[in-house]
């Protein structure tokens, strides 16, 4: 006859409770001090706390997106540690397998104890906190319980998680390791790669999107589940006087995606439970076929990291985007092996590894370490020479002296422009690329090309460029990318001649007069002095149809600086307006005729006055007593250094 056993054991439920009351019970702590703040806070009349309706929704649903993934993510690998800690010592797994109740029994009433330990300081502070809301006014509603159920949601699934990782291994100390690791391993390893491949790619940028965020859980929860809201501004002379009108919560739905996928994560912990062996306690993974996983995880973080570390330290030339094949494979080769065997130790707990049986896979991992090393040296994935065509533009931000977003069918011919720029560079990548070393030198341009392509399939392609000549050796490609950069239609773009934006404000500052030890200054609004906003503006685009001024090329030196402030309306409810903001720097050089010519009217003085008061400012470069000019961090102005020493 067979003992009888249970699904659920209530002795080992409450003792495994009672036992961590400090934990949970320091936690519940924690969970009542809003509420005794609130308490506190009405007693005393301050008004700080409202209990608005929509105030209150607000709160909850901050709490739901950012607050319960957070809590959740750190609890639940503490509440696995405690409740299956027995798993890693061989007499707790037999006296725990002793007590009469199925393995299926002793699990679930394991994994109920964990989350009951999770839940009990929300159902103590929640509790309390909803009683402080009664008494003071507040209600329930709706988001009261969409809180509830993500606290409920979020706990279930890390703890799900952690529980999972809790059956993979048999030490104690490998499964906050473990924990850590699963959770975050697979956007560590793709920022990882992206890193090492950014170094050798010319021109790649440095993504750091996260295309796996999926699947590091916490990160996606915390980045993607938002709360909108939405304000009416009852007041518009008081910057305070807002009034929350609507708040939702966005992409909530990734709370009930990971809370299915915590099913399935506790339906595969109850198997490897029941398939678990008494002998696994004490092994960091107790999973024989996860340790080829762990191992090619660890081993490919290691040879990036390391690799890359000492390609840096011991191969000239790593930031120039031209790899050496013959050091980098050295390099990543020696990161290789070390990564390689210090793994195998660490699965092994040995350090006697060093064994024919494992050269094959040091064998395979250097096989495909050169070939990657080979594949970047010679582009065969197409990386570095892809260049979208026109027809596959949606819009381009072109990120250069000045800042333009070139949208398709409005400005195709800019666009074409663009690509034939990007080709130009890729094709004469060798001379940017050995500029790079020399590029302090007084004989050398210095600039940058940042192209961000949005493409019609919904993709994105991000290129940086660093635009580094010598100004008698490459004048052909100097003047090729001057002329794209100081395109007239192209900076008309930057000066929104036609796209919506209006000029805010306008200031400017003139070098060569002095007005209380500070450059003379002076600014308008289109309120105010409409005319004298665009006397300025029609003189500057004066200025660019003569080839007068040429942004960033001109080596001449400033003598005045302006900057014009724009905004665009894009959206205008019963409530608020919104706005689009924008700004362009103009530095004022001598040959920049028109433009001084309004300057000298809007000060009222002739221009053969400025003409000479410019002459001797620049004079006093050439005198030996000039050293430099900057913003002065003390004074909040641009001032002048002059060495007066005799």
């Amino acid at each position: 006859m067979k003992s009888k056993t249970s699904l659920f054991n209530k002795t080992i439920f409450v003792s495994n409770i009672k036992r961590v009351w400090p934990f949970w019970g320091l936690l519940s702590f924690a969970a009542i001090i809003p509420s005794v703040f609130i308490a506190m806070e009405k007693i005393r009349g301050y008004g700080i706390f409202s209990i608005d309706p929509m105030d209150i929704k607000h709160m909850y649903y901050v709490f739901a997106a950012y607050g319960a993934p957070f809590i959740a993510f750190g609890s639940a690998m503490i509440a696995a540690m405690i409740v299956w800690n027995y798993l890693y010592f061989p007499k707790s797994v037999g006296f725990f397998h002793s007590i009469p109740i199925s393995k299926t029994g002793l699990f679930v009433t394991q994994f109920a104890s964990g989350l009951a330990i999770m839940l009990i300081p929300y159902l103590i502070g929640g509790a309390i906190f909803i009683l402080t809301l009664l008494l003071i006014g507040g209600g329930f509603s709706m988001a009261t319980f969409v809180c509830i159920g993500a606290v409920i949601a979020d706990s279930f699934f890390f703890f799900s998680f952690a529980t999972l990782i809790a059956h993979l291994t048999g030490h104690i100390l490998a499964l906050p390791a473990l924990y850590l690791a699963f959770n975050f391993i697979c956007i560590a390893l793709e920022n990882i790669i992206n890193f090492v491949i950014s170094n050798f790619v010319y021109g790649l940028v440095y993504d750091m999107s996260a295309k796996t965020g999926f699947l590091t859980p916490v990160y996606k929860l915390l980045s993607d589940v938002d709360v909108y809201t939405r304000y009416t501004e009852w007041n518009p002379n008081s910057y305070g006087g807002i009034e929350l009108v609507e708040v939702r919560l966005d992409h909530y739905e990734w709370i009930l995606i990971y809370a299915a996928v915590g099913v399935v994560f506790t339906i595969g912990s109850l198997m490897l439970y029941n398939k678990r062996k008494s002998e696994a306690a004490g092994d960091v993974i107790s999973t024989k076929c996860l340790k080829p996983v762990i191992l090619t995880v660890y081993v490919i973080s290691v040879t990036c990291l390391l690799g890359m570390l000492l390609y840096y330290i011991f191969a000239e030339g790593v930031t120039y985007s031209k790899i050496n094949v013959c050091m980098a494979i050295l390099c990543f080769g020696v990161a290789l092996t070390i990564g390689y065997y210090t793994g195998i130790m660490l699965l092994e707990k040995t350090v006697k590894v060093f064994k024919k049986k494992y050269l094959t896979g040091l064998a395979i991992g250097a096989v495909l370490t050169v070939a990657m090393i080979l594949c970047v040296k010679f582009d065969a994935f197409r990386v570095e020479r892809r260049v979208p065509k026109l027809g596959q533009v949606k819009s381009v931000d072109v990120l250069s002296i000045n800042d333009v977003t070139l949208v398709a069918g409005r400005d195709d011919d800019l666009i074409r422009k663009t690509i034939d720029m990007h080709k130009y560079i890729l094709e004469n990548k060798d001379v940017v690329i050995s500029r790079q070393k020399n590029y302090t030198d007084d004989n050398v341009y210095y600039g940058s090309l940042n192209l961000i392509y949005e493409l019609k399939d919904g993709s994105k392609l991000s290129r940086y460029y660093p635009i580094v000549l010598n100004k008698n050796m490459d004048k052909e490609f100097l003047d090729k990318y001057r002329d794209f950069a100081c395109d007239q239609d192209l900076i008309e773009l930057i000066l929104h001649g036609n796209d919506g934006y209006e000029i805010s404000d306008l200031n400017y500052d003139i070098y060569w007069l002095q007005e209380d030890d500070h450059s003379y200054s002076d600014r308008f609004t289109p309120e105010e002095s409409p005319d004298k906003i665009k006397k300025m503006c029609d003189a500057i685009r004066a200025d660019l149809r003569a080839g007068l001024w040429t942004p960033g090329f001109s080596e001449e030196e400033s003598v005045a600086h302006i900057n014009i402030e724009y905004k665009k309306l894009d959206q205008k409810t019963s409530e608020r307006a919104y706005y689009s903001y924008d700004y362009v720097y103009v530095e004022v050089k001598p040959s920049m005729v028109n433009t001084l010519k309004a300057i000298s009217e809007l000060k009222g003085v002739p221009y053969e006055q400025t003409e000479k008061e410019i002459k001797e400012y620049l004079d006093s470069f050439n005198e030996g007593n000039y050293i430099s000019r900057g913003y002065d961090e003390d004074s909040g102005f641009m001032v002048e250094v002059y060495d007066i020493t005799e």
